[in-house]
């Protein structure tokens, strides 16, 4: 009995792993931005999606920022959005996924705005480097 519970849970495990990897996903590109007039927001798109029409929308405080952007798969897409309206402290942006204009999913991705500061390092998610001001 132990060992079918295990083997259920492995198998359960391992096909979470593979919807995972078929999934969208999109997260800030940077850490935290300081004075930057524009913000990224990176998102992948898996290799399946491939014949999906992939397309996005990204709204900021109930306005839609961007829309209808074409998402390449099988890659990291990177969008810049303008970083005007937003305030110092945790700023929620929702991106929505559409294939073939119908929508099938979102993601929130939280962009943190901090005062500038001389000596500020960000981490940029995508490449794994530092920004050193």
């Amino acid at each position: 009995m132990r060992k079918g519970i295990l083997l259920f849970t492995c198998l359960l495990f391992t096909a979470m792993l593979a919807v995972a990897q078929d999934a969208y996903r999109a997260l800030s590109r940077y850490d935290y931005y300081t004075d930057e007039e524009k913000v990224s927001v990176a998102v992948w798109v898996p290799q399946s999606k491939e014949n999906a029409a992939s397309s996005l929308e990204i709204s900021f405080d109930g306005e839609i920022v961007l829309r209808g952007a074409k998402l390449d798969p099988g890659q990291v897409n990177v969008f810049d959005i303008p970083a005007g309206n937003m305030q110092q402290g945790l700023n929620e942006l929702n991106v929505s996924y559409m294939e073939h204009g119908k929508p099938v999913g979102s993601d929130r991705v939280i962009i943190k705005i901090l005062p500038e500061h001389f000596n500020a390092v960000k981490i940029d998610r995508l490449s794994g480097g530092l920004i050193v001001e």
